[in-house]
């Protein structure tokens, strides 16, 4: 394995500029990443967790600070208290937080939430594109960005564990994939702590993953004319050193 280094957002890609989420979704500007002409190849990984940065959160790797669009707003949903897991109060993937009463005004201590809480804002909330269809509460997912947004993460209500696969849903989350793994981000679909890696050509089920733990995607170096595959595996916590504990990376 070759040093590491700290994996930038900005990157390059095969030319597919015409990859969309929806019928007027842009990608790029999606994930917010610049676009360029050669795939990026390699191994890359981090840890898996919820966001701790608001360009993180957001996707805005650019460190712009996004906002809600217009006339948006969180609602009576407050699936950002189930579905991911948050370290500050030790709540697991798929359970609702102590703090939250659902359908019923939400978090209880608003006005002394933890950074964490409120920085976070989902796709939904920030990207236009996304219609209707993907409001948490109706798509039963929550999608974010982390890692400065070379990871987007979907996660399914364990209510509705099928309910990604599902249309419009799936073919939007394999054309993010396809055109995310040049850039070196990854697609990760959770069910509570269950882990599954979105490739191009194939979904990975990783079982259950900890937060402390790195998932690797590395692309496999097939003969020429054979179509491009991936491998992805867990690295344990435990058997990563401490420098790279908390970076994404590339090798």
């Amino acid at each position: 394995m070759g040093a590491l280094s700290q994996f930038p957002i900005t990157g390059a890609h095969r030319p597919q500029s015409s990859l969309e989420l929806n019928s007027t979704l842009s990608l790029p500007g999606f994930l917010g990443v610049a676009e360029s002409k050669e795939p990026r190849r390699g191994r890359m990984y981090a840890r898996r967790g919820f966001c701790s940065s608001i360009h993180e959160m957001t996707g805005f790797a650019s460190g712009g600070i996004a906002q809600p669009v217009l006339g948006r707003s969180c609602g009576q949903c407050s699936l950002c208290c189930k579905l991911p897991p948050i370290e500050h109060f030790a709540k697991p993937a798929g359970q609702w937080c102590k703090h939250c009463a659902p359908g019923n005004g939400g978090c209880t201590i608003y006005s002394q939430r933890p950074l964490t809480c409120q920085r976070f804002m989902c796709l939904w909330l920030t990207h236009r594109d996304l219609d209707d269809r993907w409001k948490p509460t109706t798509a039963k997912l929550l999608l974010y960005t982390e890692l400065d947004g070379h990871r987007i993460v979907v996660h399914v209500d364990p209510g509705s564990p099928n309910r990604w696969r599902q249309e419009p849903y799936y073919s939007s989350i394999k054309r993010m994939s396809a055109f995310g793994i040049d850039q070196g981000a990854q697609v990760v679909v959770y069910i509570k702590d269950r882990a599954i890696v979105v490739l191009p050509n194939r979904d990975v089920d990783l079982g259950i993953v900890r937060l402390e733990d790195h998932i690797i995607t590395k692309e496999l170096k097939l003969p020429l004319g054979l179509p491009r595959d991936w491998e992805v595996s867990v690295v344990p916590f435990e058997n990563i050193s401490p420098e790279d504990r908390d970076k994404w990376t590339v090798s």
